[in-house]
């Protein structure tokens, strides 16, 4: 939300990617265990077209 308030952009997207050690150390025998999640406002939240664009650049990029 502080970066759409202070920045005012059209649209604003926030996609985090991160490990959950307490699932590798506690025996869950998740050694990959990832969590994903994401906020989207403006026009990546309103416009379906958007939002797919965007996370097809994304994907685009993390397969490099």
């Amino acid at each position: 939300d502080d970066i759409e308030n202070i920045l005012a952009p059209l649209g604003c997207a926030v996609i985090l990617e991160a490990s959950h050690d307490c699932m590798q150390c506690r025996g869950v025998s998740k050694q990959n265990a990832v969590m994903t999640t994401s906020a989207m406002r403006g026009v990546f939240f309103d416009k379906l077209e958007a939002r797919g664009e965007l996370l097809q650049l994304i994907n685009t990029q993390s397969e490099r």
